[in-house]
């Protein structure tokens, strides 16, 4: 069994001006194609063979930054793609909270328990996501997953065995650094 380190793309102009990107498929800019080249180089040691990533534009280019610069292959992996939002993509905190008050409050406290129409659970994000890094953990050699904050919130909860309802506890820069390894009958995290 090998470790698996999980990074969060690069950033974007929505990150920018601090609205959720979702499924749209938009770049990285210029700050954040250089966190990728500085997470690569953090990288250069770690024995990492290959990278999977989400399959949006965003996570694509962080990872073949990364790609790149540890001469390994990457493939796209469609369970590591960001939390579908629905209606609240393109919005801000603000602008949620206004057109969404109740369902807003729900996902402040109770992540878990919001339902609407169009927005992705944090179940069904954890029953796509997991798997990929279960299957990752098995191989011999170390792999980098390139991926979205709601996902890492998601997987990282998961293996820290905490409640999916702690979402927003988890805190992830763009280009930050998680290594997830497997040893005896438990799971070490590691967020820097």
């Amino acid at each position: 069994m090998a470790p698996v380190y999980l990074t969060r793309h690069g950033l974007t102009e929505a990150n920018l001006r601090r609205v959720r990107a979702g499924l749209t498929d938009i770049p990285l800019v210029a700050e954040g194609r250089a966190q990728a080249e500085r997470l690569a180089r953090r990288l250069r040691d770690s024995g990492i063979d290959h990278i999977w990533t989400s399959p949006l534009r965003r996570a694509v280019e962080t990872a073949h930054v990364l790609s790149g610069f540890l001469d390994v292959p990457l493939t796209e992996e469609p369970g590591l793609i960001e939390i579908d939002v629905g209606p609240w993509e393109g919005l801000g905190e603000d602008d949620v909270a206004a057109r969404f008050p109740a369902e807003y409050e729900i996902w402040r406290n109770r992540p878990t328990t919001l339902q609407l129409p169009g927005h992705e659970s944090l179940e069904h994000v954890r029953a796509r996501a997991v798997p990929v890094i279960d299957r990752l953990i098995r191989r011999a050699t170390p792999s980098l997953c390139v991926t979205h904050l709601g996902v890492l919130r998601v997987i990282l909860l998961h293996y820290l065995a905490r409640p999916l309802d702690e979402y927003g506890a988890i805190h992830f820069g763009h280009c930050g650094l998680a290594r997830i390894a497997r040893t005896d009958d438990r799971y070490d995290v590691e967020i820097s």
